[in-house]
């Protein structure tokens, strides 16, 4: 199970179920996701399962939650978690070898957790991680950049300062997982 925040993209939480997800289990991942949060949202957004009825809308009403449901069939009324499953499948689950026990593999989900949260820029947020919409930076194309090239850049870009000297790749593997990189431009001391 997994809960995002939809104007940050953020996971916000998840939990590993061996069966149907019953009702209490989406309202522990819910109370998991607010207190990550540290607030409760103002609209929820699901599923029409058996789940998400009476315990689940009481759990709404307690924390002054809106629910609202997806069309039935219907593709893409659940955009955003469809497409959130996607790429942790094709990104992440799909490249690696899965763990057999619980334990490791919420281990291997908190690192893609961790990597998506706040190093994987997405589209629809103009380039920015679920990290920095929180944190309100501006899209990385304003920020201020390291300019390599003799020969100031063609286009629209914004100013940036000459490098002091050689630059140089920095990897970093988010879990020690290949399929999490963090890439850093770093000048040479």
């Amino acid at each position: 199970m997994l809960v995002l925040d939809h104007f940050t993209r953020s996971l916000l939480a998840f939990r590993i179920v061996r069966h149907e997800p019953s009702a209490n289990d989406v309202c522990i991942a819910l109370d998991d996701a607010v207190l990550h949060a540290g607030t409760p949202p103002r609209h929820m957004v699901s599923d029409q399962g058996s789940q998400f009825q009476s315990d689940y809308l009481a759990w709404c009403k307690r924390h002054g939650v809106r629910p609202r449901y997806g069309a039935v069939g219907q593709h893409g009324s659940i955009a955003l978690i469809e497409r959130f499953i996607l790429s942790l499948k094709q990104e992440f689950l799909r490249r690696i070898h899965v763990p057999a026990s619980e334990r490791a593999m919420l281990e291997t989900l908190a690192a893609y957790q961790r990597w998506y949260n706040e190093h994987r820029p997405h589209a629809s947020l103009d380039g920015r991680t679920p990290r920095e919409m929180l944190e309100a930076a501006p899209p990385p194309r304003e920020r201020e950049r390291i300019e390599p090239r003799a020969l100031h850049p063609i286009g629209r870009a914004p100013p940036a300062r000459r490098a002091r000297g050689p630059l140089g790749l920095e990897i970093e593997r988010v879990g020690g997982f290949r399929e999490l990189p963090v890439v850093r431009l770093r000048e040479a001391a």
